[in-house]
């Protein structure tokens, strides 16, 4: 049921022609216009998406819900049907999001039941007085914060075109206050 999809081809040629500005112009500010040119052409095909009729995945769904909720397959109930909207995952309130993020994991465990979501709330590190001192920057998590990677989990890590992942932070912007 899950598939690896491409990287779309406005954000690939975006963020290839603005590589080289890393140095010049705040990372930050590259994903920013780059997103955003992304958003701004394809809103159509992302707000209409097509509908799901293929049984099996329709069936697949429903059982997925039925495990989060602790519920046995073959138990059915009558409900009235709810409509469902599209929505954009930061319009979520917290319960949705949780129920998204079980519904996710409960779809990883059915191909590895090893896999779980790691959760990390960077709002607890916004007091420091440098996070870059975090231990989200640690060998342990997410590896260096300036330049190409070469510590932790994503090092030597290459991009699809080649390139080493490399991280521009610490130049500008600050952690996510407890406030959010």
């Amino acid at each position: 049921m899950m598939t690896e999809n491409e990287m779309p081809e406005i954000l690939c040629k975006c963020f290839n022609e603005k590589a080289d500005s890393i140095t010049t112009m705040p990372a930050d500010l590259i994903l920013y216009t780059c997103v955003n040119k992304y958003l701004a052409e394809t809103w159509l095909e992302r707000y209409q998406p097509p509908r799901l009729t293929d049984p099996e995945t329709i069936n697949w769904l429903r059982s997925l819900g039925r495990k989060v909720k602790g519920q046995e397959d073959n138990i059915r109930t009558k409900r009235q049907a709810v409509r469902r909207i599209r929505r954009e995952i930061r319009t979520l309130t917290d319960a949705q999001r949780e129920d998204l993020f079980e519904l996710f994991e409960a779809a990883l465990q059915e191909i590895d039941n090893q896999v779980t979501l790691p959760y990390f709330d960077s709002r607890l590190d916004y007091n420091l007085r440098d996070p870059r001192e975090s231990n989200f920057w640690g060998d342990s998590f997410m590896g260096d914060h300036r330049g190409v990677v070469s510590n932790g989990p994503f090092q030597r890590w290459r991009q699809r075109n080649g390139a080493f992942l490399e991280r521009n932070g610490g130049g500008s912007g600050s952690m996510i206050s407890p406030r959010g």
